[in-house]
């Protein structure tokens, strides 16, 4: 067994690493293989199979219909359409949403990322000189989240005649995704 020194570290030359391990410092004149990195888990991504009828100036909970890929077995929960922390840490959140409405009225569109029932983001379109088709809402962010915290999204949206539009399916417009972040 070779030993040598390299900036003031010992070094086995005789050493491997294993899979997952780095040479790191591990105080000021040694250094060995150790753990390094994590996985990014837990993560899923959730979409809507059909179109959810959105009423006007009404707060409506949006729901997801199925799994697009998740790191385990339900980790969005699809029977009450939210994401509850098993493992605290740093999230990268990913919601989106489009909205349609087939007659041009479409003046306010506000979508939410809750987080234990209380709103955490919020997502605005608004415009009410014009009448609007369709709009999307969405962008990623990084949170903290703890053990037990939930995550939900929600809606809200005006219409100059009061009428109702959809959050659209097609082509994975509407969908929620999040991910554990490495640190």
């Amino acid at each position: 067994m070779a030993l040598i020194t390299l900036n003031n570290r010992a070094i086995n030359r005789s050493d491997t690493a294993s899979s997952g391990q780095a040479w790191v410092a591990t105080s000021a004149t040694a250094s060995d293989f150790q753990a390094v990195g994590g996985t990014n888990t837990p993560f899923f991504e959730v979409k809507k199979d059909g179109d959810q009828t959105i009423s006007h100036a009404t707060d409506t909970k949006i729901t997801f219909d199925s799994t697009i890929t998740e790191s385990s077995s339900g980790v969005f929960d699809l029977t009450n359409n939210k994401f509850t922390v098993a493992t605290a840490g740093k999230y990268l959140v990913m919601p989106g949403i489009t909205f349609y409405d087939e007659q041009d009225n479409l003046e306010r569109a506000d979508m939410y990322v809750y987080k234990n029932n209380a709103i955490y983001k919020k997502f605005t379109h608004y415009n009410k000189a014009a009448g609007f088709r369709e709009v999307n809402l969405g962008h990623s962010f990084i949170m903290s989240l703890s053990v037990s915290d939930y995550l939900e999204m929600n809606t809200y949206v005006v219409t100059s005649d009061g009428g109702s539009l959809v959050a659209e399916s097609d082509h994975r417009q509407t969908y929620f995704a999040a991910t554990k972040l490495i640190t």
